[in-house]
Parts: structure tokens; C-alpha cells; sequence
């Protein structure tokens, strides 16, 4: 069972927020199962959306507890190692990630850029690892509750890292599912993308500036490039 931080148990202590800390995951399913095996139900989208909320907003008031400069500089060489320093060229990027996608050089994002823009952001508490591996789901007729593990990586940082985490798991799971010929699967991937987002900043009755989207589009692009 992993180690969830003490203060992570208290900001996710109240059950009506369907956002929970516990260790007994047996009866949950991962999201990145359901998306892989295209049994992913999107009326659930929101649930999610709504839990990574909850956590975002309930945390701000424990920023001190998650200022961990070590968890942050091994956040970052996770993230960015040597091959993602200045001294890359677009063209060397591209290269690496043509199995990802034919765009070219000019689409990849500015890493070092986002790299700075991670570093440097200290107003909120992040996941770290939201991937789509990191995100539970136990529904029960139409109802679902969610939980969020994996807690290693917890830190301070901008919420958008963390949306990303998760948007370049259904980037991956559309070009998995586009290959093999699901359009309707991946008609509904690209839309859940788009509600994703939505719901999130309804939840916390947000009304980003375009840096927000910047950032957001900039960080999926990275991750997608890592993963």
C-alpha cells in the first residue's frame, strides 16, 4: 500500500466530495484500463473532473505541508531529463516522437518553457502523477465514486500540470483506438476531452485567462512526449 501524506488524508477527508484517501482499492478500476479496453462510460467524466476540483481547491490551504523542494527537483528530472534541455533542437524532438505524431517541429511545445513555468509555480497543491493509472472508479448503476492514489509525487505547482497528466492519457487512448478503427469511441475521446476541462473550471467557477489554455495545450504536449 503507498504511503499517503498525513495532511493529503485530511484535505480528502469528507466523503461527500466522492474524494477519498484510502488504501483498499480492490473494489475500483483504474481509468487507464477503461480507456484502453474502449469501456470507459463518459457520463462518469464529470465525477472526475469534479474530484480533481474538490482536491485543488480543499489543498490550497496546505501549501507549506506540500512545499517539498526534493519532490519538486525529482518531479522535474522525471518530467525533463537531459534529452529536453535547451541544447535539443525541434528537429531531434521530433524524431523521438514520430511514433506519436506526424505534426511537425513547430508543433511541439516550448519544453523549456514549460519546464520554467513548472519550477516556478508554488501557489497551489498538484498531484504530480495524475495519470489516467492514478484515478479510480467504482460505479454502481449510475452512480460512480472516485479516488485519486499514487500520492508520491505530491507537491507544489500549477493545476494545469495536472489536467495535463490526464489529458495525454486520453491523447494516447485516441491514438490507440483511432488505429484500430473505433471512430465512435474516438469521436467521444476528443469530446470528453473538451468536457474535462469544462467541468473542472465550473467547479470552481472559473474563468481562465488565455495563459491558462497556454499552459494547459503546453503541458499535454510535454507529457505526451514523455509518456
Amino acid at each position: 500500500m503507498e504511503e499517503v501524506p498525513d495532511f493529503i488524508r485530511e484535505v480528502l477527508s469528507d466523503e461527500t466530495l466522492v474524494l477519498t484517501a484510502d488504501d483498499d482499492l480492490s473494489v475500483y478500476t483504474p481509468l487507464s484500463e477503461l480507456l484502453t479496453s474502449g469501456e470507459f462510460d463518459f457520463d462518469f467524466l464529470p465525477c472526475i473532473s469534479q474530484s480533481i476540483a474538490a482536491f485543488h481547491r480543499k489543498s490550497r490551504e496546505r501549501i507549506d505541508d506540500a512545499s517539498d523542494p526534493v519532490r519538486k527537483r525529482e518531479l522535474l528530472a522525471k518530467i525533463f531529463p537531459e534529452p529536453f534541455l535547451a541544447s535539443d533542437t525541434p528537429e531531434s524532438l521530433q524524431c523521438r516522437a514520430q511514433q506519436l505524431t506526424q505534426a511537425d517541429s513547430r508543433s511541439f511545445p516550448n519544453l523549456q518553457e514549460m519546464r520554467a513555468l513548472l519550477e516556478r509555480s508554488d501557489d497551489n497543491v498538484i498531484h504530480g502523477s495524475l495519470q489516467a493509472s492514478s484515478v479510480y472508479l467504482n460505479s454502481t448503476g449510475s452512480k460512480v465514486k472516485v479516488k485519486l492514489a499514487n500520492w508520491s509525487g505530491v507537491c507544489v505547482g500549477p493545476v494545469t500540470f495536472d489536467l495535463a497528466c490526464l489529458l495525454s492519457d486520453f491523447f494516447l487512448a485516441f491514438y490507440l483506438h483511432e488505429s484500430q478503427g473505433e471512430r465512435e469511441f474516438v469521436y467521444k475521446l476528443i469530446d470528453g476531452c473538451k468536457r474535462l476541462v469544462e467541468v473542472y473550471l465550473e467547479s470552481l467557477s472559473l474563468t481562465p485567462a488565455v495563459e491558462f489554455f497556454h499552459a494547459l495545450a503546453g503541458f499535454t504536449g510535454t507529457m505526451i512526449l514523455h509518456r
